[in-house]
């Protein structure tokens, strides 16, 4: 297992309440290192061009970083990312 990282991904679908628990792909934990780069990742492989950014199928990550629960400084970091709205000056 990397180092940093517990070897497990859990997803989430907020509309059905299902859970499921994935293998942490650790090829691209070395290869997009911390929360903004898994998070990058993931959203490469869920996100469907054209999603309406309001849908239930636009995916909503949350990603904490390899030091996330360690002495380190700065370990509470969190990285979120989801595709906005910023139709007609969208307000967040």
């Amino acid at each position: 297992m990397a180092t940093g990282y517990m070897g497990k991904v859990l997803f989430v679908d907020l509309s059905s309440e299902e859970k499921e628990v994935r293998q942490l792909d650790l090829d691209a934990a070395r290869g997009f290192i911390g929360g903004q780069g898994m998070n990058a990742w993931i959203m490469k492989q869920r996100y469907r061009r054209g999603t309406d950014p309001l849908s239930s199928e636009n995916p909503i990550i949350l990603g904490p970083g390899p030091i996330w629960s360690t002495p380190s400084k700065g370990h509470g970091y969190n990285a979120h990312m989801g595709k906005g709205d910023i139709r007609e000056g969208g307000q967040g």
